[in-house]
């Protein structure tokens, strides 16, 4: 958690504008080791550097949100209400930045375009948004090792760390399938600590734990550029 403990933006906007990069000569995502950049023009790397922000951008805001909440007794991905509550912040975190997208149209109040903009149908996306909700609850609530008053604990004995420690898998009802590869042999607490001793979100070395809201940022950001075309042609058609 220590990545989000002094972000650079706030309820008045962006904090550090030494952060900011514009289009054309964005770096990020582009720069890090483990980039795949050959063999793309340096248009493509823009695109893709440009994607990259917007997914990370919100991935950020979902971070600084479980940040905050994490330390509430029913922050937990068993709890019903809490689950909806997490369906509803992502599903408005992704209108307001559409709501942006579509300024034109003047609204008063961002209205719920997801499923049609994402390209699927209000099943899927029903299913997808409440798999992400229970994922992010499942990785991001507080575990037992980080409570001091063992007792206050105690209700929450369903978690990954503790899931782990006694049978060496996950939630069996959440993930069925047998773990990745890389995950296989983690355990915990070895494995899911950084350098400075603080809970990293998931294993050292292991897949991402957010895969679904990884996935959904991805199909968001993708049609965000069909859009960003077509409204262009258009354009150029009048």
């Amino acid at each position: 958690m220590k990545a989000i403990e002094r972000p650079d933006f706030g309820w008045d906007g962006l904090r550090d504008w030494g952060d900011v990069e514009f289009y054309g000569s964005m770096k990020s995502g582009i720069t890090a080791r483990d980039s795949k950049t050959s063999g793309y023009t340096p248009e493509v790397l823009q695109r893709l550097s440009f994607a990259n922000a917007l997914c990370e951008n919100l991935l950020a805001a979902v971070m600084l949100r479980s940040r905050l909440r994490r330390d509430s007794p029913d922050y937990h991905y068993q709890k019903e209400q809490t689950v909806k509550e997490t369906e509803h912040f992502i599903e408005q975190l992704l209108n307001e930045y559409l709501s942006g997208l579509l300024a034109k149209e003047k609204e008063c109040q961002p209205k719920s375009r997801l499923p049609e903009f994402m390209g699927v149908d209000s099943a899927t996306y029903r299913s997808w948004l409440t798999r992400t909700a229970q994922e992010i609850l499942y990785w991001t609530a507080l575990q037992p090792c980080e409570v001091s008053d063992r007792r206050a604990s105690a209700p929450f004995a369903e978690c990954f760390s503790e899931h782990i420690k006694l049978t060496g898998n996950l939630d069996n009802i959440m993930y069925p399938k047998p773990l990745h590869s890389l995950d296989v042999y983690k355990e915990f607490p070895r494995d899911f600590y950084n350098v400075n001793g603080q809970l990293n979100l998931g294993a050292n070395n292991a897949v991402f734990p957010l895969v679904s809201l990884v996935k959904g940022l991805t199909l968001f950001a993708s049609n965000v550029f069909s859009f960003a075309g077509q409204n262009v042609r258009d354009d150029d058609m009048e």
